[in-house]
């Protein structure tokens, strides 16, 4: 038994109409692209009105023109940049029936009377500027907020430095090279809160290599500057010590960032760079202010040493400047071919006394004390030479040796006048040091007029 399949009879007619569209569908799609996309005159019109709306738009390309015929766009004119003249050509061939786009400009230097470039720069850069008010007025806010507490940072830092570091300069830069670090800081979140956190970053990072450069190319100042600060902290001397640097003697009057001003005896002022003072040997003479000065005296074979010394020892011990403790002190240096020298050695107080006029008193005492005492002092032995004949005279010894005895007691009783004089003897003044530093300060070299000294004490 066979079964027979009933088909609708509206299946036929419904297959027909998909068909039906489905061909027509595919006909207008093919009149379309033959017939319908084809540039007409309206076409070519609607192209050329947006195409010259563009150029009125941009003002690099105000010298312009465009002409469309047939689909086919025409560019004339001159143009600022090559990028434009491509980037207006490109943006023709998007437009619906176009077929070709023909570029017949060429490039051309920019006038200088021409300042529309520079209206619309400084039209953009306005309009970011009123973008950026909101952030502009809070980082303004912030900088302000941060103005007013900088004095109690500044204070609390300065207080925290304070405890340990004595010299007031000295502190002023350690405050300042501690609060450097956090005013960094501060320019790179105001940098990113403006949007500009990558060129905060690269003024951060700039900063050390910065340093680095700098350091090199004033690398004698960044010395003389290091110096001082390490002159600063270790205090080897201070301000009106006697100190001698290599061949240079004197007071220290000024210590700054860039060198050491001494005087010296003579007055004159001498700036000594702080990296040679740190390089050299500095003899402070100051420091310990008992000092010793010496100087030698001849006597002769004949007369006793022990009783030299006695004489002299207990004469200095009356000189002014010559301290008691240590005592003064009398050696034999030299057995001399004609006399026997003698060293004599005296202690003063440095700060009280200049070491020649010690000297100077010391050995005049010790000549008019021997003198008086009977003691010879003969002179070195020298080699007389004679041009011509010398005439001899016999004299009798009696009369010879009489007018030696004569000469020798005329001499003791001078020395003895003279040992009295010598209490009121008149000497030269010389300035102290506190004088000559007073003078150095009414005439300042003048670094040290402009620069802080690193030995004042607050």
């Amino acid at each position: 038994m066979k079964l027979k399949s009933k088909k609708s009879p509206l299946l036929k007619p419904i297959f027909f109409v998909i068909l039906v569209q489905i061909f027509g569908s595919l006909t207008l799609a093919q009149e379309s692209k033959n017939g319908a996309g084809l540039p007409t005159s309206q076409t070519d019109a609607e192209i050329e009105r947006v195409l010259s709306n563009v150029i009125a738009k941009t003002p690099s390309l105000s010298t312009t023109q465009v002409k469309v015929e047939s689909g086919i766009v025409f560019i004339d004119g001159s143009f600022v940049s090559e990028k434009d003249a491509t980037w207006f050509s490109d943006l023709a061939k998007q437009l619906p029936h176009v077929l070709s786009v023909v570029d017949r400009t060429e490039a051309r230097d920019l006038h200088i009377s021409n300042l529309n470039p520079i209206w619309a720069e400084i039209d953009k850069l306005g309009n970011r500027i009123k973008q950026a008010l909101p952030a502009l007025g809070f980082v303004a806010l912030f900088l302000l907020a941060f103005y007013f507490l900088n004095g109690y940072l500044h204070n609390g830092i300065k207080n925290m430095w304070g405890r340990r570091i004595p010299n007031p300069f000295l502190l002023r830069v350690v405050t300042r090279l501690t609060l450097l670090p956090i005013w960094l800081l501060l320019l790179y979140f105001v940098l990113r809160m403006l949007g500009l956190a990558t060129l905060g970053a690269t003024l951060i990072g700039g900063t050390g290599l910065l340093g680095i450069v700098i350091g090199l190319s004033f690398k004698g100042i960044a010395e003389n500057y290091l110096a001082g600060l390490l002159l600063a902290t270790r205090s080897p001397f201070t301000r009106g010590d006697l100190i001698i640097i290599g061949e240079y003697k004197g007071y220290v009057q000024n210590l700054n960032m860039r060198g050491t001003t001494i005087i010296d005896f003579s007055g004159n002022l001498i700036l000594i760079p702080n990296i040679m003072v740190i390089q050299s040997v500095v003899e402070n003479q100051t420091a310990n202010p008992q000092t010793r000065t010496s100087f030698t005296v001849g006597i002769g074979y004949q007369d006793s040493i022990p009783k030299a010394q006695d004489l002299i020892v207990k004469a200095l011990t009356d000189v002014q400047g010559v301290i008691a403790d240590p005592p003064p002190s009398v050696i034999v240096q030299e057995l001399g071919t004609t006399r026997i020298e003698l060293s004599v050695r005296v202690w003063f107080n440095v700060k009280d006394d200049r070491e020649k006029r010690i000297r100077s008193r010391a050995m005049i005492r010790t000549k008019e004390t021997l003198l008086a005492n009977g003691f010879n002092l003969p002179n070195e032995v020298r080699e007389l030479v004679f041009s011509g004949p010398l005439q001899v005279e016999n004299v009798e010894a009696n009369d010879g040796s009489r007018a030696l005895t004569e000469k020798r007691a005329q001499e003791k009783k001078q020395a003895e006048a003279n040992l009295a004089d010598t209490v009121t003897a008149h000497e030269a003044h010389d300035p102290s040091p506190e004088d000559m530093l007073e003078q150095a300060e009414k005439n300042p070299l003048p670094i040290n007029a402009t620069e802080n000294d690193l030995l004042k004490r607050s």
